[in-house]
């Protein structure tokens, strides 16, 4: 349940992927390091309550302070974040 099914152009640029190394993949293919992470912690967290997380992190990818906003949708979460500094 953890699969990308849509990925924005601004995201593919930051991540440097292209659609095809992101869209129907788990998050922890796309990013090794997210497993384990408070981001991953919260996504599941937010899969199970159905209650919407919105938090900064430090990503353990871009190794940057990460605002994230997590909510849960019918088709799964909707993920959106910025990377502070940027």
């Amino acid at each position: 349940r953890m699969r990308f099914l849509a990925a924005t152009a601004d995201a593919l640029e930051i991540w440097g992927k292209g659609p095809d190394e992101v869209i129907g993949r788990h998050v922890t293919e796309v990013f090794l390091l997210a497993e384990g992470s408070e981001a991953y912690q919260a996504q599941l967290s937010a899969l199970r309550t159905l209650e919407p997380v919105s938090f900064a992190t430090t990503s353990p990818t871009f190794t940057r302070t990460v605002d994230l906003e997590i909510q849960p949708t019918a088709a799964g979460l909707q993920v959106t974040f910025a990377l502070r500094g940027a």
